[in-house]
C-alpha cells in the first residue's frame, strides 16, 4: 500500500496492470505462492476498496494554439463534407444499373422511378 501512496503523492497514474504486477511481487515476497494468480479483477477490487482512480491528475494547464479558430473551421468543413457524402451514399444503397437491364425485363425506362411498373 505504501507504493500506491507514493505514486499518488507524485501524481503518477496507476494502471490495473501495474497493481497486478505489484500484487504478484508482494505475495511472492511472503510466501512461495506458485499457484497465486493476480488478475485484472483483483486490481479493480483493490482500487475500488481504497478509492483509487486510474486517471492521472494534470499538473499543467494546456494552452490553446494561436491558430485554433482556423483549425476548428477547417475541421468543421471536412466533417460537413463527410456527413454530406455519407447521406448521399445512404440514399443510394443499391448499385446503379443501366436502364437497359430494366428494359430487357419489360420495364420501360421512362417509367423507372415513377412507381408505376407495368410489363
Amino acid at each position: 500500500m505504501e507504493w500506491v501512496v507514493d505514486k499518488i503523492q507524485q501524481c503518477i497514474g496507476l494502471s490495473c496492470y501495474e497493481i497486478t504486477l505489484k500484487a504478484l511481487e508482494f505475495i511472492k515476497s511472503f510466501i512461495n505462492a506458485i499457484e497465486f494468480k493476480a488478475s485484472y479483477r483483483l486490481a479493480v477490487y483493490f482500487m475500488k476498496r481504497h478509492g483509487i482512480s486510474v486517471r492521472r491528475r494534470t499538473t499543467i494547464t494546456q494552452h490553446l494554439p494561436d491558430d485554433q479558430e482556423d483549425k476548428l473551421l477547417s475541421f468543421q468543413r471536412v466533417q460537413s463534407r463527410w456527413c454530406k457524402e455519407a447521406v448521399i451514399h445512404a440514399r443510394a444503397p443499391f448499385v446503379s444499373m443501366p436502364l437497359g437491364v430494366f428494359h430487357s425485363e419489360g420495364i420501360a425506362p421512362s417509367k423507372v422511378g415513377s412507381g408505376n411498373y407495368s410489363k
